[in-house]
């Protein structure tokens, strides 16, 4: 069973959709998906159960700056500006009810609810957040501005989490796990920090030869990552194209704007192209988060990246490779 709220991750945000699609739809090995979500996105088109959860005009909550804002943290007070409408629901609310048909509303909850503080409280109460609306949370001091303060002025003092307590070059841990871990061929982690060929790698001769063109993703300013990206009014001030530099395009014989098809052996995708020198020869880029979608031929129309990316993960971290790929551009 899986359950999936408020993420693309369970088909849109994977790598190689295509074959993501495939497990997704095998009932015997994925018997029940559930999504929450406030649009038909991609994956909630494989939900088995849909529940409608509220969007933040129907929803108060504290929303915190931290990640984006640097040294000056604050919180923004998001007020509803209509009652949910139908049978939409805040994700609290659908799990503390799930809670209480298995007898655990109690230890779900702890006797609060959503909007009941407790670990911060030192925020305001939410009658007066929402008048003030902007909460400073806090200005970080000298001694936070700079990291490792504490280790920089006594290490011996104040070491470190590392198994040496110190800025580590040689990582004996990692060592370890090289030693231990049973890696994928051509997979390594090294100690010391070095270039390490990946199989997509433009230095690859065997896999350049049918696919020329190092394929990367950026953030656009056309939508948040997937959230948007359905909007085409924005689509309209800034389309979803593929970046590729005018040596490349004059051998595919391409002009900007022209449609053009992006493709290797995990699939195909169909978008404009646009022909710039802020990138480089032999490299291709394109905006990541669009919503995938396949026209009849299985051709991905909706211009979503991951339609050509893998699913082999990075040696250490098991993390998602998406900025490792290798295509080729053509005219559609």
């Amino acid at each position: 069973m899986v359950v999936n709220q408020a993420g693309q991750a369970l088909l849109n945000k994977h790598g190689d959709i295509n074959r993501t699609r495939k497990i997704l739809a095998d009932d015997p090995q994925c018997e029940t998906i559930v999504v929450i979500d406030n649009h038909i996105t991609p994956r909630a088109k494989f939900a088995d159960i849909l529940l409608p959860e509220t969007s933040y005009l129907e929803a108060e909550d504290l929303v915190d700056s931290s990640y984006s804002t640097g040294s000056h943290n604050y919180m923004i007070a998001i007020q509803k500006t209509i009652t949910p409408m139908w049978e939409v629901r805040s994700t609290y609310d659908i799990c503390a009810d799930i809670a209480g048909h298995l007898g655990l509303k109690e230890q779900f909850t702890e006797g609060r609810t959503q909007a009941l503080k407790e670990k911060r409280t030192y925020l305001p109460e939410w009658s007066v957040a929402k008048e003030k609306g902007v909460i400073d949370q806090q200005i970080a001091t000298e001694k936070q501005s700079i990291a490792f303060l504490d280790f920089r002025a006594d290490p011996q003092a104040n070491p470190l989490k590392t198994p040496s307590g110190k800025i580590e070059i040689y990582s004996e841990a990692l060592a370890k796990l090289a030693q231990t871990w049973t890696l994928p061929e051509g997979d390594r982690i090294p100690a010391i920090p070095e270039f390490c060929l990946v199989r997509e790698s433009h230095l690859n001769k065997t896999m350049t030869a049918k696919y020329p063109l190092q394929l990367s993703g950026f953030h656009t300013k056309g939508h948040t990552h997937s959230t948007y990206s359905n909007v085409q009014f924005l689509h309209e001030a800034v389309p979803d194209e593929v970046w590729i530099n005018p040596i490349d395009a004059a051998e595919r014989q391409l002009k900007s704007g022209d449609r053009v098809r992006v493709f290797n052996d995990r699939g195909v995708v169909e978008i404009p192209c646009k022909v710039t020198q802020r990138i480089l020869p032999g490299v291709a880029a394109m905006p990541q988060g669009a919503w995938t979608r396949l026209e009849s031929a299985g051709v991905d129309v909706g211009g979503c990246i991951n339609t050509l990316t893998s699913q082999d993960p990075s040696p250490l971290a098991k993390g998602n490779p998406q900025h490792t790929n290798l295509v080729e551009i053509q005219r559609a």
